[in-house]
C-alpha cells in the first residue's frame, strides 16, 4: 500500500489480499467471485487442500506470496513467480511462522496465498488506485505503468478527483486518466474504471489498489490487491461482504490472554484492549479512556521506566460487570505470572466515572472489577500488589482504605485528578509518597499572580483590531437553547445542574426526542432550583422542532440509524445552527455526507465520535453550556466551583481526547483566570470541524487570549496549525502538544491504541508533529506533565505585559440542598 493508506483509523479494516479477489471477482463477472486463489496458514491442511483445489496441480504454473499487508513483497523476497505446486508448498513451510523485520516493524509471517501465474507481457501493467481523500471527494490516481518496479507512482501518477455523488464520465476518464495508454485498450479501461468507482462506494472501500492491473486485448486481470473497508459499514453491507476476511497484522502472536479479551469484545457495543508489554514489570494499568491510557505509556518512557510498564490496558463504551470481571481477572491473573521481589502495583482510572464512588455504591460495571479483586485478594497479598486509584474529580480525596475495598487488606492509594501522571508512576514503583491534598475541596485556587483591578489598563493589540469574529460568537450562551435525542437522563441532569450553577433562568435543554416513546409531548421532570422543572418528550424529530422554534443547538445521542436520520432531518431545519455529534457507528461515506450538508446549511457540526469512543465529543462554555455523552465534562458540582467553571476565563481549550479534557480544564484552571470555552472534536478521520476551525474562533474572539490544543498521533490535522500560526492567520499565543510520543517504542506489538488515528506514518508521530509545532512557533510542553507549567508562564507573561487582565472573581453560587447529591447515595 502507498503512504496515504497507512494511517489506521480503527475503522478501517485492511481485508485479505484473498478476500479482496473475491469481491473484485464479482465485479469482473467470475461467478460467484470465487477465484483461484487460496489462503495458506498454521491451520491449512495440506491434503485437505489440495482435494478442494485440483488446479494446483496442474501443469500451469504458479505465483505464492504473503497475504498480510506487506509491501514491497518482491523486494523483501516474499513472492514467488511462476513454480510449481510443489515448490510453492516447500517454499511456504520454509517461512510460515518465521519471524521478519519490515521497516522497524517486528513480527511472524502468518499467512499466504496461491494463485494462478498469468503470462503478460509488461506493458500490459497499470497501476490503479481508489481512496477516500477529504471530506468532500474521493480520488481516482492511475499510471500507465504499473508493477514491482512502477516506482512513486504518487509524483508519477495522474489524479482524477470526484464529488461524493459524482461519477466520472468515459470521456473525463479518456482525457484525464488514459491519455498515455494505448486506444485499443481505452474504452475497456475506462468501462472498468467506471464499475470500480461505483464498486469502490457501493461496498463502503476506503482505500483500493491494484498494482499492476493487466489489461489484454481481450480481458482485465487483478494481479495485486491491497484494500481497506469501512468496518462501520458491516451493517449495511451483510449481503455484499459476507464473512470478512480481514488481514493479519505483522506482529507477535497474540497471548491466550490477549486473543480471550478480542472474542469477548466482538460483537459488543465496547471496546476492551489488553497488550502485554512485559509480565515481570511492576507498573500495570486497568484504565477507562483511551487518552489517559496513552499518556501513562508516554509519561513512563519520558521517565525511563518504559520496561517497567507491563501492559496497554483499556477499556471503554458500555461493558456490562461481567465483561468487566472478566477483563479485569485476566489482567490480574497475567500479573500474578511472574512474581516481583518490590511488588507491583495496579493502576485504576476512569474518565467517565468516579470509581471511589461507584465502588462504595456497588453500582455498575466496576462491581465486576470488585468481584475479580476479592476472589485475589489472597494471591495480590502473598505478591505485594498494591493500588492506585485515580479518581475523575478535584474533590478532596479522605485517607484511609475505600469502603468496598476493606477486605482486600493491600496497600491502597486514592488520589484525585489533580495529581499527574508522573506521580503516579513514581507512586506505582514506590518512589514517591501518596500526594496529599490539604483544605475543601470546593476552596477557590488563586491563578499564579497579583490581581489586577480592571480599570482600562490593557493595552491589547487584538483588542485595538476591528475584528470580524465569525458567525457563531453568540452560538452557546446564557440563553442557548437545545433539542436532544434519546431519552439520556444521566446526561440531562448534569447539564440542567451546570446551567443553574451558571446562573441561567431557564434551562438549556428545551425538548427530548425518544423514538421509543409511545406519548408524544410527555413530561419528564428534573431537579432545578428549590423544587423541579418539567422538560417535553417527543417521540418525533419534527414535532420537536416545531414546538421549539427557539431551540438553535441539535444534541444528537441516538444510534444506529436514528442517529443519521435526526442530524439530517435537523440539518435541513433552518433555524438549527449547531449539531453536536456524540455517536459512533456512522460509516464514513454517511458521515461526509452529513459533514457537507452542515457546511451547505451554514451549521456547524463537531464530532461524531468513533464506535465504543463515545466520550470524544464534548463541549463547555463557562458562564452557559455544556455536554458530552454523560453531561459531566467539568465535573460534579464539587468541580465546577473549584475550577470556576460558572463563569468564563481567558483560555480557549480544542482537543480530540474526550477524555483527558477534564485534566485539561483543570490545568487551566489552576494556572490561569480560567477556560473561556473547552471543545472535543472527536477522534475519526472524518470530523464535522477541525482544530483550525475552532482555533480561529478563539483567535477572533477578544476575550481569549490563549489557546490549548491537545492533539495526538495519527492523521495529520495539527500540521494545519502550524501553518495557520506561521502564516499569521492565528497571532496569539498557542500552547501545543500532541500525546503519543511513546507508540513508536512499542509498534511491534499487536495491540492498538485506543485513539481512531492510530498510525506510524512519520509525519503522524506525536514526535514529529510536536517538533513542527515548535518551529512553527507554538510553545510546546516537553510532556503532558507539563502542560501546566507553560500554561501558567504565558498567562503570568501576558499579565505582565499588560495583554491579559484577568477575570475579577464573582461569588461562587450557592447549590440548593434539593440538587446536592445525598453522601453515599444515588443522585
Amino acid at each position: 500500500m502507498q503512504n496515504r493508506a497507512q494511517s489506521m483509523f480503527s475503522s478501517e479494516k485492511v481485508v485479505s489480499e484473498v478476500y479482496g479477489k473475491e469481491l473484485l471477482g464479482r465485479l469482473l463477472g467470475q461467478g460467484d467471485g470465487r477465484a483461484k486463489c487460496v489462503v495458506v496458514n498454521a491451520e491449512t491442511n495440506w491434503t485437505d487442500l489440495e482435494e478442494q483445489n485440483p488446479w494446483l496441480n496442474s501443469n500451469a504454473g504458479l505465483v505464492v506470496k504473503t497475504d498480510q499487508s506487506i509491501k514491497r513483497r518482491q523486494q523483501l523476497g516474499l513472492i514467488k513467480l511462476n513454480v510449481d505446486y510443489q515448490t510453492a508448498k516447500k517454499w511456504i513451510q520454509e517461512r510460515l511462522g518465521s519471524h521478519i523485520e519490515i521497516d522497524g516493524v517486528k513480527g511472524i509471517l502468518k499467512q499466504f496465498l496461491i494463485e494462478p501465474f498469468l503470462h503478460h507481457q509488461q506493458n500490459e501493467e497499470f497501476y490503479l488506485c481508489i481512496y477516500s481523500s477529504t471530506v468532500s471527494k474521493d480520488v481516482i490516481l492511475f499510471h500507465h505503468e504499473g508493477g514491482v518496479d512502477v516506482g512513486n507512482v504518487d509524483e508519477k501518477g495522474v489524479r482524477l478527483s470526484l464529488g461524493l455523488k459524482n461519477k466520472p464520465t468515459d470521456q473525463v476518464i479518456k482525457d484525464v486518466l488514459l491519455k498515455s495508454v494505448d486506444d485499443a485498450k481505452k474504452q475497456m479501461l475506462s468501462n472498468f474504471i467506471q464499475s470500480l468507482v461505483e464498486f469502490f462506494r457501493d461496498l463502503h472501500f476506503t482505500y483500493l489498489e491494484i498494482n499492476p492491473l493487466v489489461v489484454t486485448d481481450s480481458a482485465i486481470h487483478v494481479l495485486d490487491v491491497a484494500a481497506k473497508l469501512d468496518a462501520k459499514a458491516a451493517p449495511l453491507c451483510k449481503k455484499e461482504w459476507g464473512q470478512p476476511q480481514f488481514a493479519p497484522a505483522l506482529s507477535r502472536e497474540l497471548l491466550p490472554q490477549e486473543l480471550e479479551i478480542v472474542k469477548l469484545q466482538a460483537g459488543t457495543p465496547c471496546a476492551m484492549n489488553l497488550t502485554v508489554l512485559n509480565k515481570a514489570g511492576r507498573i500495570w494499568s486497568l484504565i477507562s479512556g483511551g487518552g489517559t491510557s496513552l499518556v501513562i505509556c508516554d509519561i513512563a518512557a519520558k521517565l525511563d521506566v518504559l520496561d517497567e510498564y507491563a501492559c496497554y490496558t483499556q477499556f471503554s463504551g458500555k461493558l456490562t460487570a461481567d465483561q468487566l470481571y472478566k477483563l479485569s481477572r485476566t489482567l490480574i491473573d497475567l500479573m500474578l505470572e511472574v512474581p516481583h521481589p518490590d511488588g507491583k502495583t495496579l493502576i485504576l482510572s476512569s474518565a467517565t466515572v468516579d470509581l471511589i464512588v461507584m465502588i462504595k455504591l456497588k453500582i455498575g460495571p466496576v462491581v465486576g472489577l470488585v468481584k475479580a479483586l476479592l476472589e485475589s485478594k489472597e494471591e495480590l497479598k502473598a505478591n505485594n500488589i498494591s493500588l492506585v486509584i485515580q479518581r475523575n474529580t478535584v474533590a478532596f480525596t479522605p485517607k484511609g482504605v475505600p469502603t468496598g475495598l476493606e477486605e482486600l487488606g493491600i496497600p491502597i492509594h486514592v488520589v484525585s485528578l489533580e495529581v499527574n501522571k508522573t506521580q503516579i508512576i513514581q507512586l506505582a514503583l514506590g518512589l514517591k509518597a501518596n500526594p496529599t491534598q490539604e483544605g475543601d475541596s470546593t476552596k477557590i485556587v488563586s491563578p499564579p499572580h497579583k490581581m489586577v483591578e480592571a480599570s482600562g489598563m490593557c493595552t491589547d493589540h487584538h483588542e485595538k483590531k476591528s475584528v470580524d469574529v465569525n458567525k457563531y460568537k453568540d452560538l452557546f450562551t446564557s440563553e442557548t437553547r437545545v433539542i436532544v435525542t434519546g431519552m439520556m437522563v444521566q446526561a440531562v441532569q448534569p447539564m440542567l445542574d451546570y446551567d443553574f450553577v451558571c446562573g441561567r433562568k431557564t434551562p438549556s435543554v428545551a425538548a427530548i426526542v425518544d423514538s421509543s416513546c409511545s406519548v408524544d409531548g410527555k413530561e419528564e421532570w428534573f431537579l432545578w432550583d428549590e423544587g423541579r422543572v418539567s422538560i417535553p418528550v417527543y417521540n418525533n424529530i419534527d414535532a420537536a422542532l416545531k414546538n421549539h422554534p427557539d431551540s438553535s443547538v441539535f444534541v444528537n445521542f441516538a444510534s444506529g440509524k436514528d442517529a443519521v436520520h435526526f442530524a439530517m432531518v435537523a440539518l435541513k431545519c433552518k433555524q438549527i445552527r449547531c449539531i453536536l455529534m456524540m455517536v459512533g457507528h456512522i460509516p464514513d461515506q454517511q458521515i461526509r455526507a452529513l459533514i457537507l450538508m452542515a457546511k451547505n446549511n451554514d451549521a456547524l457540526m463537531i464530532g461524531p465520535c468513533t464506535p465504543a469512543h463515545l466520550m470524544q465529543v464534548n463541549f463547555i462554555k463557562p458562564g452557559g453550556f455544556r455536554c458530552n455523552k454523560f453531561g459531566t465534562i467539568g465535573g460534579g458540582f464539587d468541580d465546577i466551583l473549584s475550577m470556576k467553571l460558572y463563569r468564563p476565563g481567558s483560555v480557549g481549550l480544542v482537543t480530540r481526547s474526550g477524555g483527558l479534557s477534564n485534566e485539561l480544564v483543570m490545568a487551566i484552571a489552576r494556572n490561569t483566570d480560567g477556560l473561556y470555552q473547552g471543545v472535543s472534536l472527536g477522534g475519526g478521520k472524518y470530523t464535522g470541524s477541525t482544530m483550525v476551525d475552532h482555533l480561529m474562533f478563539l483567535e477572533n474572539t477578544p476575550d481569549v487570549k490563549i489557546m490549548l490544543v491537545l492533539g495526538e498521533f495519527g492523521s495529520c490535522a495539527e500540521y494545519e496549525v502550524c501553518e495557520a500560526i506561521r502564516s499569521g492567520k492565528i497571532t496569539k499565543p498557542v500552547v501545543a502538544f500532541c500525546i503519543g510520543e511513546s507508540a513508536e517504542l512499542i509498534k511491534n506489538e499487536p495491540g492498538n491504541f485506543g485513539h481512531s488515528g492510530a498510525g506510524y506514518v512519520t509525519m503522524e508521530t506525536a514526535v514529529a508533529k510536536n517538533q513542527a509545532l515548535a518551529e512553527a512557533g507554538a510553545v510546546v510542553p516537553t510532556s503532558y506533565d507539563d502542560i501546566p507549567k507553560k500554561l501558567a508562564e504565558v498567562y503570568v507573561r501576558l499579565v505582565s505585559e499588560g495583554k491579559l487582565v484577568p477575570k475579577q472573581e464573582a461569588p461562587p453560587p450557592s447549590i440548593p440542598a434539593n440538587m446536592k447529591p445525598v453522601k453515599g447515595k444515588k443522585k
